[in-house]
């Protein structure tokens, strides 16, 4: 089987890895990296964020069995409020909105150059 990444140009290779230094190296990506640091620098804001990541799978997993726990979503409720109270993880969501915003638009003028929607041939080979 070959590699796709073969079968890429190089100048085509060449200008991807530039772009992607380029997004690294973005106002929203380093606002997003900041934002991650401090996150993970408050023992109070990551384990919150831990703990509500693991109770909402939970919750979600067991929405439409007997095991579903109604203790479970008020807590889930009362964790969700506190991770929206908080301001570490406020500017996070902040940051990654911001991020993900500026890769839509990236994706949207990649689209209009190429004729095709971006976004969906790079999930396409990361599925692979």
């Amino acid at each position: 089987m070959t590699n796709p990444m073969e079968e890429i140009p190089a100048e085509l290779l060449d200008v991807t890895q530039k772009l992607a230094i380029n997004l690294a190296q973005s106002e929203p990506f380093l606002r997003l990296k900041q934002a991650n640091r401090k996150v993970e620098a408050d023992p109070q804001a990551s384990q919150l964020r831990t703990e509500f990541s693991l109770l909402q799978s939970k919750v979600r997993a067991q929405q439409y069995t007997p095991d579903y726990s109604q203790e479970d979503v008020i807590r889930l409720r009362t964790l969700q409020d506190l991770v929206y109270k908080n301001q570490a993880l406020k500017e996070q969501a902040a940051a990654q909105e911001e991020a993900i915003n500026l890769l839509r638009e990236v994706n949207q003028l990649i689209s209009g150059v190429i004729k095709m929607d971006f976004g969906a041939l790079a999930r396409r080979f990361s599925d692979d």
